[in-house]
Protein backbone atom coordinates (compact mmCIF):
# COMPACT_ATOMS: atom_id res chain seq x y z
CA UNK A 1 0.00 0.00 0.00
CA UNK A 2 1.59 3.09 -0.91
CA UNK A 3 1.93 6.64 0.58
CA UNK A 4 -1.73 8.23 -0.99
CA UNK A 5 -3.56 5.04 -0.31
CA UNK A 6 -2.09 4.81 3.34
CA UNK A 7 -3.18 8.11 4.14
CA UNK A 8 -6.58 8.03 1.94
CA UNK A 9 -7.08 4.65 4.83
CA UNK A 10 -6.33 6.94 7.57
CA UNK A 11 -8.26 10.00 6.89
CA UNK A 12 -11.87 7.83 5.96
CA UNK A 13 -11.19 5.85 9.12
CA UNK A 14 -10.72 9.76 11.17
CA UNK A 15 -7.39 7.69 12.55
CA UNK A 16 -5.58 10.81 13.59
CA UNK A 17 -1.62 10.67 12.34
CA UNK A 18 2.00 12.28 11.86
CA UNK A 19 3.08 12.69 8.03
CA UNK A 20 6.52 13.14 8.57
CA UNK A 21 8.64 14.60 5.58
CA UNK A 22 12.39 15.15 4.11
CA UNK A 23 13.34 17.88 1.33
CA UNK A 24 14.36 14.63 -0.60
CA UNK A 25 11.02 13.14 -0.54
CA UNK A 26 11.78 11.04 2.23
CA UNK A 27 8.41 10.41 4.18
CA UNK A 28 6.84 8.29 7.26
CA UNK A 29 3.87 7.48 8.94
CA UNK A 30 3.11 7.42 12.80
CA UNK A 31 -0.40 6.14 14.05
CA UNK A 32 -0.96 6.91 17.51
CA UNK A 33 -4.29 4.82 17.30
CA UNK A 34 -2.26 1.77 16.10
CA UNK A 35 0.11 1.48 19.23
CA UNK A 36 2.20 4.85 17.76
CA UNK A 37 3.46 2.20 14.92
CA UNK A 38 5.67 3.72 12.04
CA UNK A 39 2.86 2.23 9.42
CA UNK A 40 4.98 3.08 6.45
CA UNK A 41 7.82 4.58 5.43
CA UNK A 42 9.94 5.27 2.03
CA UNK A 43 10.80 7.37 -0.87
CA UNK A 44 7.88 9.25 -2.76
CA UNK A 45 5.15 7.08 -3.38
CA UNK A 46 7.14 3.85 -2.05
CA UNK A 47 6.32 2.15 1.01
CA UNK A 48 9.21 -0.18 2.11
CA UNK A 49 7.25 -1.84 5.05
CA UNK A 50 4.71 -4.32 5.07
CA UNK A 51 0.74 -3.21 5.38
CA UNK A 52 -1.73 -5.72 6.26
CA UNK A 53 -4.46 -5.57 2.96
CA UNK A 54 -6.80 -6.03 6.72
CA UNK A 55 -5.51 -2.49 7.53
CA UNK A 56 -9.74 -1.24 7.99
CA UNK A 57 -10.18 -3.99 10.38
CA UNK A 58 -7.11 -2.77 12.54
CA UNK A 59 -8.40 0.87 12.00
CA UNK A 60 -12.01 -0.42 13.83
CA UNK A 61 -10.31 -2.83 16.25
CA UNK A 62 -11.25 -6.01 14.50
CA UNK A 63 -7.77 -7.11 14.30
CA UNK A 64 -3.93 -6.13 15.93
CA UNK A 65 -1.62 -6.68 13.03
CA UNK A 66 -1.78 -3.36 10.78
CA UNK A 67 2.13 -4.14 9.80
CA UNK A 68 4.79 -1.24 10.10
CA UNK A 69 7.44 -0.78 12.70
CA UNK A 70 5.93 -1.10 16.57
CA UNK A 71 7.19 -1.77 20.22
CA UNK A 72 6.53 -5.16 22.01
CA UNK A 73 7.91 -6.28 25.34
CA UNK A 74 9.08 -8.83 25.99
CA UNK A 75 9.68 -12.62 26.91
CA UNK A 76 7.11 -13.25 24.70
CA UNK A 77 6.01 -17.10 26.16
CA UNK A 78 6.64 -18.80 29.44
CA UNK A 79 5.60 -18.35 32.84
CA UNK A 80 6.74 -14.74 32.81
CA UNK A 81 5.51 -14.25 29.49
CA UNK A 82 2.91 -11.39 28.31
CA UNK A 83 2.02 -13.29 25.58
CA UNK A 84 0.76 -16.15 27.28
CA UNK A 85 3.12 -19.45 28.38
CA UNK A 86 3.03 -21.05 25.09
CA UNK A 87 1.47 -21.31 21.44
CA UNK A 88 -1.30 -22.71 22.54
CA UNK A 89 -2.75 -19.85 24.71
CA UNK A 90 -1.36 -17.19 22.58
CA UNK A 91 -2.71 -14.24 22.45
CA UNK A 92 -1.39 -9.92 22.42
CA UNK A 93 -2.82 -8.10 25.07
CA UNK A 94 -4.45 -4.85 23.91
CA UNK A 95 -3.08 -3.36 26.98
CA UNK A 96 -0.29 -3.66 24.96
CA UNK A 97 -1.02 -3.67 21.19
CA UNK A 98 -2.68 -1.24 20.36
CA UNK A 99 -2.50 0.38 24.17
CA UNK A 100 -3.71 4.02 24.39
CA UNK A 101 -0.93 6.15 23.25
CA UNK A 102 -1.27 9.92 22.81
CA UNK A 103 0.31 12.46 20.67
CA UNK A 104 2.67 14.75 22.76
CA UNK A 105 5.00 16.45 19.85
CA UNK A 106 4.51 16.69 16.19
CA UNK A 107 6.40 18.34 13.52
CA UNK A 108 7.66 17.64 10.09
CA UNK A 109 10.59 15.61 10.48
CA UNK A 110 9.62 14.04 14.06
CA UNK A 111 6.87 13.00 16.62
CA UNK A 112 6.42 11.57 20.03
CA UNK A 113 4.04 9.39 21.29
CA UNK A 114 3.64 8.14 24.85
CA UNK A 115 1.01 5.81 26.46
CA UNK A 116 0.18 3.83 29.94
CA UNK A 117 -0.14 0.27 29.81
CA UNK A 118 -0.89 -2.12 32.59
CA UNK A 119 0.07 -5.47 31.90
CA UNK A 120 0.10 -9.11 33.26
CA UNK A 121 2.67 -11.71 33.03
CA UNK A 122 1.47 -15.41 32.56
CA UNK A 123 2.82 -15.86 36.28
CA UNK A 124 0.06 -12.95 37.47
CA UNK A 125 2.50 -10.40 38.28
CA UNK A 126 1.16 -6.97 37.39
CA UNK A 127 3.05 -4.38 35.91
CA UNK A 128 2.29 -0.51 35.69
CA UNK A 129 4.61 0.88 32.69
CA UNK A 130 4.61 4.11 30.77
CA UNK A 131 5.92 3.19 26.74
CA UNK A 132 7.08 6.26 24.89
CA UNK A 133 7.87 6.26 21.05
CA UNK A 134 10.13 8.91 19.50
CA UNK A 135 10.59 9.42 15.17
CA UNK A 136 13.02 11.20 13.75
CA UNK A 137 13.33 11.18 9.85
CA UNK A 138 16.73 11.99 7.82
CA UNK A 139 17.58 12.51 4.00
CA UNK A 140 21.49 10.60 3.71
CA UNK A 141 23.54 11.52 1.16
CA UNK A 142 23.05 9.08 -2.13
CA UNK A 143 25.07 5.93 -1.30
CA UNK A 144 26.21 5.40 -5.13
CA UNK A 145 24.60 6.49 -8.34
CA UNK A 146 20.58 6.18 -8.53
CA UNK A 147 20.27 5.14 -4.89
CA UNK A 148 17.95 7.17 -2.39
CA UNK A 149 18.19 6.93 1.01
CA UNK A 150 16.33 8.02 3.83
CA UNK A 151 17.31 6.92 7.43
CA UNK A 152 14.06 6.96 10.85
CA UNK A 153 15.60 7.44 13.98
CA UNK A 154 13.56 5.60 16.87
CA UNK A 155 14.12 5.66 20.38
CA UNK A 156 11.51 3.81 22.54
CA UNK A 157 11.45 3.71 26.19
CA UNK A 158 9.97 1.83 29.19
CA UNK A 159 9.13 3.62 32.55
CA UNK A 160 8.02 2.36 35.64
CA UNK A 161 5.21 3.71 36.77
CA UNK A 162 4.57 0.84 39.31
CA UNK A 163 5.62 1.42 42.89
CA UNK A 164 7.45 -1.47 43.32
CA UNK A 165 11.37 -2.28 41.29
CA UNK A 166 11.45 -4.42 38.55
CA UNK A 167 14.37 -6.96 38.46
CA UNK A 168 14.75 -7.05 34.42
CA UNK A 169 11.74 -8.88 34.08
CA UNK A 170 10.66 -6.34 30.77
CA UNK A 171 12.70 -5.92 28.00
CA UNK A 172 11.75 -3.84 24.89
CA UNK A 173 10.86 -5.12 21.46
CA UNK A 174 11.26 -3.72 17.94
CA UNK A 175 9.38 -5.37 14.82
CA UNK A 176 9.72 -4.54 11.81
CA UNK A 177 7.07 -6.00 9.31
CA UNK A 178 8.19 -5.82 5.21
CA UNK A 179 6.72 -7.69 2.30
CA UNK A 180 7.90 -11.52 1.23
CA UNK A 181 6.93 -10.29 -2.72
CA UNK A 182 8.70 -10.08 -4.55
CA UNK A 183 10.94 -13.10 -2.62
CA UNK A 184 14.02 -11.92 -0.65
CA UNK A 185 16.79 -12.46 1.74
CA UNK A 186 17.39 -11.51 5.80
CA UNK A 187 20.82 -10.74 6.28
CA UNK A 188 21.81 -11.04 9.66
CA UNK A 189 25.55 -11.79 11.25
CA UNK A 190 27.93 -14.33 10.15
CA UNK A 191 27.34 -16.03 13.51
CA UNK A 192 25.51 -18.96 14.53
CA UNK A 193 22.03 -19.08 14.96
CA UNK A 194 18.96 -20.97 16.64
CA UNK A 195 15.43 -22.01 15.56
CA UNK A 196 12.68 -21.33 17.46
CA UNK A 197 10.08 -23.50 15.24
CA UNK A 198 9.76 -24.05 11.65
CA UNK A 199 11.41 -25.55 9.26
CA UNK A 200 14.37 -24.03 7.64
CA UNK A 201 15.44 -26.02 4.01
CA UNK A 202 18.79 -26.02 2.94
CA UNK A 203 18.88 -24.61 0.26
CA UNK A 204 17.15 -21.15 1.91
CA UNK A 205 19.99 -20.70 4.41
CA UNK A 206 23.72 -19.39 3.31
CA UNK A 207 26.43 -17.89 3.89
CA UNK A 208 27.54 -15.06 2.10
CA UNK A 209 30.15 -11.93 2.18
CA UNK A 210 30.55 -12.74 5.71
CA UNK A 211 26.47 -12.53 6.23
CA UNK A 212 24.12 -15.29 7.38
CA UNK A 213 21.43 -15.18 4.23
CA UNK A 214 17.93 -16.62 4.82
CA UNK A 215 15.25 -16.71 2.32
CA UNK A 216 12.29 -14.95 2.63
CA UNK A 217 9.13 -16.30 0.74
CA UNK A 218 5.21 -16.71 0.63
CA UNK A 219 4.07 -19.86 3.01
CA UNK A 220 7.43 -21.36 4.97
CA UNK A 221 6.94 -20.27 8.61
CA UNK A 222 10.10 -19.94 10.43
CA UNK A 223 11.61 -17.68 13.65
CA UNK A 224 15.90 -17.62 14.47
CA UNK A 225 17.49 -15.81 16.51
CA UNK A 226 20.78 -14.81 17.29
CA UNK A 227 23.13 -14.43 21.06
CA UNK A 228 24.85 -10.59 21.57
CA UNK A 229 27.71 -10.45 20.10
CA UNK A 230 30.17 -7.05 19.94
CA UNK A 231 28.82 -3.61 20.17
CA UNK A 232 26.10 -3.86 17.90
CA UNK A 233 23.70 -5.85 16.22
CA UNK A 234 22.27 -5.25 12.48
CA UNK A 235 19.33 -6.84 10.70
CA UNK A 236 18.19 -6.20 7.31
CA UNK A 237 16.15 -7.69 4.19
CA UNK A 238 17.09 -7.07 0.65
CA UNK A 239 14.55 -7.41 -2.20
CA UNK A 240 16.10 -6.82 -5.71
CA UNK A 241 13.91 -7.32 -7.84
CA UNK A 242 12.22 -4.28 -5.70
CA UNK A 243 15.34 -2.67 -5.66
CA UNK A 244 15.04 -2.41 -1.51
CA UNK A 245 17.16 -2.83 0.94
CA UNK A 246 16.19 -2.17 4.59
CA UNK A 247 18.46 -2.18 7.05
CA UNK A 248 18.15 -2.25 10.93
CA UNK A 249 20.63 -1.87 13.68
CA UNK A 250 20.78 -1.17 17.69
CA UNK A 251 23.02 -1.73 20.12
CA UNK A 252 23.98 -4.28 21.72
CA UNK A 253 25.80 -5.73 24.58
CA UNK A 254 26.57 -9.51 25.15
CA UNK A 255 25.93 -9.04 29.07
CA UNK A 256 22.29 -8.21 28.25
CA UNK A 257 20.45 -9.62 29.92
CA UNK A 258 17.66 -10.16 27.17
CA UNK A 259 14.74 -12.57 27.38
CA UNK A 260 13.63 -13.36 24.27
CA UNK A 261 14.99 -17.11 23.01
CA UNK A 262 13.44 -20.31 22.20
CA UNK A 263 11.10 -22.12 24.47
CA UNK A 264 13.26 -23.71 27.69
CA UNK A 265 16.57 -22.16 26.34
CA UNK A 266 18.55 -19.57 27.93
CA UNK A 267 20.60 -16.86 27.66
CA UNK A 268 18.08 -14.45 25.08
CA UNK A 269 18.23 -12.98 21.60
CA UNK A 270 19.12 -10.05 20.89
CA UNK A 271 17.79 -10.16 17.37
CA UNK A 272 15.42 -12.40 15.67
CA UNK A 273 14.18 -12.67 11.66
CA UNK A 274 10.35 -14.39 10.97
CA UNK A 275 8.92 -15.12 7.97
CA UNK A 276 5.11 -16.09 8.10
CA UNK A 277 3.36 -18.78 6.82
CA UNK A 278 0.80 -16.42 4.84
CA UNK A 279 0.24 -15.92 0.87
CA UNK A 280 -0.27 -12.88 -1.61
CA UNK A 281 -0.36 -9.61 -0.34
CA UNK A 282 -0.86 -10.92 3.10
CA UNK A 283 2.62 -12.47 3.40
CA UNK A 284 5.40 -10.68 5.10
CA UNK A 285 8.87 -11.18 7.01
CA UNK A 286 9.89 -9.82 10.18
CA UNK A 287 13.47 -7.72 11.48
CA UNK A 288 13.32 -7.41 15.18
CA UNK A 289 15.95 -6.65 17.46
CA UNK A 290 15.61 -6.58 21.59
CA UNK A 291 17.14 -4.24 24.07
CA UNK A 292 18.63 -5.60 27.30
CA UNK A 293 16.18 -5.99 30.62
CA UNK A 294 16.66 -2.77 33.00
CA UNK A 295 15.95 -3.23 36.88
CA UNK A 296 13.88 -0.25 36.96
CA UNK A 297 12.88 1.56 40.39
CA UNK A 298 9.61 3.00 40.80
CA UNK A 299 9.56 6.06 38.64
CA UNK A 300 12.60 5.26 36.49
CA UNK A 301 12.84 4.95 32.76
CA UNK A 302 15.52 3.68 30.24
CA UNK A 303 15.52 3.66 26.39
CA UNK A 304 16.76 2.04 23.99
CA UNK A 305 17.78 3.51 19.94
CA UNK A 306 17.66 1.91 16.70
CA UNK A 307 18.13 3.23 13.33
CA UNK A 308 16.54 1.90 10.09
CA UNK A 309 17.60 2.99 6.91
CA UNK A 310 15.68 2.77 3.76
CA UNK A 311 17.52 2.57 0.65
CA UNK A 312 15.91 2.78 -3.14
CA UNK A 313 17.57 1.62 -6.34
CA UNK A 314 15.59 4.44 -8.77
Amino acid sequence: MNRSKLVDALKRAGAAHCLLETPAGGWALVVPRLGARILGAGVDELNAFWVSPSLEGCLEGRDWNAGGQRTWLAPELGPLGFFGTGESDWAVPPELDPGSYRLLEAGRSGARCRGLCRLRSADGTEYRLELERRVEIRDLPEPGPGVRCVVLGIRHSLHNAGDRPIHSRVGLWSILQVPCLPEGNLLLPDLPYRLYFGEMPPSWVRREAGRLVLRTAPARRYKVGQHPMGTEAVIAHHRPEAGLLVRMCCPSSPAGPYLDGPPSEAPGDVLQAYNSPLAGDEAFCELECHAPAPLLAPGEERGHELKIEIHYEA
